[in-house]
């Protein structure tokens, strides 16, 4: 450090404690000012706003439900225990929770066998009515004739009863209004839950599932955890902070700095008017993961000093003195990573890099100033001297170690981690949404039954326009869609496709006195043109077919249920059935598919795409800012190893265990990156500080830097893995996933520091070394060295 840095260091370290009152008040009445703001933030839900306007396949989701209708649902499969839905007890409660599932909330639309429109002729006339009508006064007869036409009837079967008949599912399209997103869901999901409750018996098992009911457990689960496991991680920082120093200031003066900086960042927020997603719901831990490290940097460099018999007003200024530099840089670095995030284009993305770039900015200023002033004000007790004294001797002695044999030490490490860092190619974006949660769990029981014995819970849906007048009755068009479905059913993994052939051909066999043969499309498109108007006319109020037809009649609806889909099989299928259509159809069928599942889909990929574009942009700008800060480009240069080697040897050990990469492993570097670079910066940092300032060699600074460096960077580590441990408890896998990547890479960033670093810092400067090396022999009279 030059003269002038140090004075200019000096003067800053006096004026923040002699102004320690104004620092601390002015501290305060900031964050609650700026704070204020976080009142105004709203939770966003909607998954659209992870996509631009012009992605195609959000475009063709808006395009289905503003055509047909949305696809939010509920499905409750009805279970007896005599493994008979066809039984006049079955049907009776079946057609009256059918009725009373019309007073859901938001609900447009019920289906279900007892409301199923059965078509039949009456003379000259087509008859369309519900398939079960006043169960409880069925004869025997009677329900065995349900049977009949409901097990022979293909727009039922695999969707609202099973082919043998043992179960039945009741589904409820939901409209959600979208006024109160926190709300809706959770009032339709309650609604459900007491309709269930009341008609439960011990005679029938009804299980909900659905799309409703599985994103209200999302919430439901990572609720809890934001309500249990965060407070307890947070806790257990604390906890460990308190074991790390002894100091209940210490402690409660960096638990204050971190609230300071993440309130600070998210009243910011809300004053600018943007909104929290569960992307920008975790900016908090990234921001405590940087701002606890700050802290735990000055407190450590404090303790020495006090240890050493200094004063503690003049041990403050020495901490702020000493770790100015490398948290300015650590700082600046981070916030730049973090910035970088502004070239994806997904918005959240964007937002998350901003929010947890203020909170770094504001961590780095409440370290620097507000921590020393607090502190100045309460007091400061640091460990007892005999355990930190023995902290710093181990230290000492992995220097020597090092020092003696860096060559070996880099070989064995080198091995180990590019062993473990090559089976990263294992790891292939892989999700489901059963993995996501504890195979206990109600919600993974009920809808792995319903997977198993009724109907897929994933989907894949197509608008097929006709581009003639004729529309959806012209039998070219119709014939094309037959074909189309035809595939699909060949298709491993797809349970069910129901397409409006489906209706057309059903009402040609009933006009055909039901005969089997008759269930095929029509040749004449005037005939098609007269069955739709008939059934049409016959549907009773409030049924229409505008949940398979388009207004205008220009398109048809086409959607395909699948059994239980990895992300890979469902884009493969995807890809498959866009590339049928371009290849088989006229371009006015063209239309690529989309729902729900394939937009969770696409929106993993992209998140992982993004985050190795923006870990490689951020690790280039990093790397950029470390050559000028250090004013070496060999050291510079040099921690590009440090930095980027401990997320690949995490990605390593995944793929060798698990190989799946979903949505909570996209965060994992973005969480890490700051304290990665955090612990090579403050190393590289101090150790350069030594070796100018006190024209020291380089097994001098290595040992110096070993000794001062090493325990912060131990008390960071420990710290934020024992937090992140807590994590791994939740039996949400996308926050214990998360929880034991980042604690797996913080390891390693630790163990790359203390041993890598040191030895190819050593190699590096190899003129120097060789002349240490000797003096290092039993023989050497320059034995002091080693002391």
């Amino acid at each position: 450090m030059s003269k002038q840095n140090l004075k200019f260091l000096e003067r800053f370290a006096d004026w923040v404690l002699r102004r320690k009152w104004f620092i601390v008040l002015f501290g305060l009445f900031l964050v609650i000012g700026l704070g204020y703001g976080a009142k105004y933030l709203q939770i966003e839900g909607d998954i659209d706003i992870y996509f631009s306007e012009d992605n195609p396949q959000l475009k063709g989701l808006h395009l289905i439900h503003d055509e047909y209708e949305k696809t939010d649902n509920v499905l409750i499969v009805v279970e007896p225990k005599d493994g008979n839905v066809f039984t006049k007890k079955s049907l009776n409660l079946i057609e009256n929770l059918t009725d009373e599932l019309w007073l859901t909330p938001y609900a447009s639309r019920v289906d279900a066998l007892s409301n199923f429109q059965h078509t039949e002729v009456d003379g000259d006339f087509l008859k369309v009515s519900n398939l079960v009508e006043d169960a409880s006064e069925y004869s025997v007869k009677e329900v065995e004739r349900i049977k009949s036409i409901a097990l022979n009837e293909k727009q039922l079967i695999d969707r609202l009863v099973s082919k043998s008949g043992h179960v039945a599912g009741i589904f409820v399209t939901i409209k959600f209004p979208k006024v109160d997103a926190m709300s809706e869901g959770p009032e339709v999901v309650e609604f459900i839950k007491s309709t269930v409750q009341k008609y439960k018996t011990d005679e029938v098992s009804l299980r909900p599932t659905g799309t409703v009911i599985i994103d209200n457990t999302f919430a439901e689960i990572a609720g809890k955890d934001m309500q249990t496991l965060m407070p307890l991680m947070y806790l257990v920082i604390l906890i460990m902070l308190f074991v790390a120093f002894r100091s209940v200031s210490g402690t409660i003066g960096t638990l204050i700095v971190i609230i300071c900086s993440i309130a600070i960042s998210l009243g910011v927020f809300g004053f600018l008017g943007f909104n929290v997603n569960n992307l920008t719901a975790i900016s908090p831990t990234m921001i405590m993961t940087i701002v606890i490290a700050d802290c735990v940097h000055l407190l450590t460099t404090l303790s020495q000093q006090i240890r050493l018999g200094v004063e503690r007003k003049q041990a403050l200024k020495d901490s702020i003195i000493i770790n100015a530099k490398p948290i300015f840089v650590t700082s600046v670095t981070t916030i730049v990573g973090f910035l970088s995030m502004n070239f994806s284009d997904i918005p959240p993305f964007r937002e998350l890099g901003n929010i947890v770039s203020i909170g770094v900015f504001c961590g780095f200023v409440f370290s620097l100033m507000f921590l020393p002033a607090l502190l100045a004000i309460i007091g400061f007790k640091p460990l007892v001297k005999a355990k930190s004294t023995m902290v710093q001797r181990g230290f000492k002695k992995l220097g020597v170690f090092l020092i003696r044999q860096p060559k070996q030490v880099l070989v064995v490490v080198t091995i180990v981690f590019l062993g473990l860092s090559a089976f990263v190619v294992k790891n292939e974006i892989n999700d489901m949404f059963l993995d996501y949660f504890d195979q206990d769990m109600k919600i993974i029981k009920d809808t792995k039954f319903t997977v198993d014995n009724l109907t897929g819970i994933y989907s894949m849906e197509f608008s097929l326009g006709t581009g003639t007048e004729q529309g959806v009755t012209d039998p070219a068009y119709l014939k094309k869609v037959e074909e189309f479905e035809n595939w699909f059913l060949s298709q491993d993994k797809v349970i069910d496709v129901s397409a409006f052939t489906e209706t057309i051909r059903t009402i040609n066999r009933t006009m055909n006195n039901d005969n089997p043969e008759y269930y095929r499309i029509p040749e004449d498109k005037k005939l098609i043109s007269q069955y739709l108007l008939l059934y049409e006319m016959n549907l009773p109020i409030g049924r229409d077919i505008n949940n398979m037809v388009n207004l205008d009649k220009s398109a048809s609806r086409f959607r395909v249920s699948f059994e239980n889909l990895y992300t890979k099989d469902l884009k493969k299928l995807e890809n498959a059935a866009n590339q049928w259509l371009v290849d088989n159809s006229p371009k006015e069928m063209w239309f690529q598919g989309t729902s729900n599942s394939v937009i969770v889909n696409h929106m993993t990929e992209n998140n992982v795409n993004f985050m190795v574009k923006g870990f490689l942009i951020a690790i280039l700008f990093i790397t950029f800012l470390i050559i000028l800060s250090t004013k070496s480009l060999k050291f510079g240069m040099l921690s590009l190893i440090p930095n980027i080697m401990p997320g690949l040897i995490a990605f390593g050990i995944w793929g060798l265990l698990v190989g799946k990469v979903g949505m909570a492993l996209t965060f994992v570097t973005s969480i890490t990156l700051g304290i990665i670079v955090d612990d090579t910066i403050h190393f590289l940092v101090k150790y350069l500080d030594i070796k100018r300032n006190n024209d020291s060699t380089t097994k001098q600074a290595v040992l110096k830097t070993l000794e001062t460096v090493g325990p912060s960077l131990m008390n960071t580590s420990i710290i934020l893995i024992s937090g992140f441990g807590i994590l791994m408890l939740s039996p949400f896998a996308l926050n214990s996933s998360m929880g034991l990547m980042s604690a797996i890479t913080i390891a390693f960033a630790l163990l790359f520091d203390l041993l890598f670093l040191p030895c190819l810092i050593l190699l590096v400067d190899k003129k120097r070394y060789k002349q240490e090396v000797k003096a290092l022999q039993p023989n050497s009279k320059n034995k002091k060295l080693v002391a």
